[in-house]
């Protein structure tokens, strides 16, 4: 192969094709997703700004924003918690016009599948458990109100529009996470008996 590489310079980008297509959407996965950050950021009145080629690719989510929420209160929050011994990144926390309060996670996916839905609703008991921290562990802030709507925004769509779960579905996910942490650990555990 080595050998055809270097004769043939074509066979060598030919081979290597799907890596550099790869690498390019994982690029753009995380430069989309920082910019969402960072207009929340913005929204949260920190000073950080996103110029208008930016808002230009996330414009389905502003316009959402602008239509659905009446404040961002996290962007990029640590949670955890003790009884489940977890914790993660919350990519943002919004109260809505409805005057809900929502955990909203960024995906890259095409679509928002219920494994993403399954992850916002453990941040959603992480933090009705011990609230918001910063990246150092200082403790942020404790919500006044329980999380009953989990956004989950696919920005990898041709239009990255929020998918959201309310009612219901969120009790339910939030005990299909605990469910899912169970078998988790318990698959763990018989890896470690084999």
């Amino acid at each position: 192969i080595d050998a055809l590489q270097k004769k043939y310079p074509i066979f060598k980008q030919a081979r290597f094709a799907h890596f550099d297509s790869k690498n390019k959407a994982a690029k753009k996965g995380t430069d989309l997703h920082e910019i969402l950050e960072r207009f929340c950021k913005n929204q949260m009145g920190k000073k950080v700004t996103i110029t208008s080629e930016e808002a230009k690719l996330i414009k389905p989510f502003i316009d959402w924003s602008k239509e659905n929420v009446k404040q961002f209160h996290a962007s990029e929050a640590h949670t955890y918690s003790e009884s489940m011994f977890v914790g993660g990144i919350i990519d943002t926390i919004a109260e809505l016009k409805d005057n809900s309060m929502a955990v909203i996670d960024f995906k890259s996916a095409k679509e928002a599948y219920p494994s993403h839905f399954l992850q916002t609703a453990g941040y959603a008991l992480q933090v009705e458990e011990t609230g918001l921290f910063d990246e150092s562990g200082k403790h942020n802030k404790k919500l006044n109100k329980p999380i009953t709507k989990l956004i989950v925004v696919p920005f990898g769509s041709e239009k990255a529009e929020p998918v959201v779960r309310y009612g219901m579905a969120v009790e339910e996910y939030k005990n299909g996470f605990k469910h899912a942490l169970a078998l988790y650990r318990l698959l763990g555990l018989e890896n470690k008996i084999k």
